[in-house]
């Protein structure tokens, strides 16, 4: 990937949030699973000047984005790229070779962009069941992986309450 593909690590970014991820006012980890086949959570870029726009349509189109208070309210949770990226993953201990990236998916949506974890440069996806890795004798659970993964973002997430523009 160039460099030139980045996302500057200072960045925010936000997971759009569906009205069954949040529980009795709590956030799921659920929020930040992948699907089976899927390569990387979506999120949008704050900072790229059609974020509102591009959140007003997506939301036009998937109703259950839009909060039980009212009509024209969303949730989102917001996190920063660096602390994204900084992310460690690991297995029975010991750190595994994941990276974890945000990089733009602008080609319809310019202020899209994904979350991708990669293990030795490869997209791990959502319903694929293990890695192999010769550093170890058996083979690694990606559902294991990904569950961390999702407790991180967790973590990392500050969730608020937006108007519709």
């Amino acid at each position: 990937m160039s460099d030139l593909m980045l996302i500057d690590s200072k960045e925010s970014i936000a997971r759009l949030l569906n009205q069954e991820w949040i529980v009795s006012g709590v956030l799921q980890q659920t929020a930040f699973q992948l699907r089976p086949g899927e390569t990387y959570l979506s999120v949008n870029r704050p900072s790229i000047e059609s974020y509102d726009s591009d959140v007003a349509e997506f939301i036009k189109e998937h109703p259950n984005f839009k909060t039980e208070q009212g009509n024209n309210t969303y949730c989102r949770a917001l996190m920063n790229v660096g602390e994204v990226r900084g992310m460690e993953l690991s297995f029975k201990g010991n750190r595994l070779n994941v990276n974890v990236e945000v990089e733009p998916r602008a080609s319809h949506t310019k202020s899209h962009a994904g979350i991708f974890a990669r293990f030795h440069g490869k997209n791990i996806k959502g319903g694929q069941n293990f890695l192999t890795d010769t550093n170890y004798d058996e083979p690694i659970s990606v559902p294991d992986i990904l569950q961390k993964m999702r407790w991180q973002l967790l973590h990392l997430s500050h969730v608020e309450m937006c108007d519709i523009k």
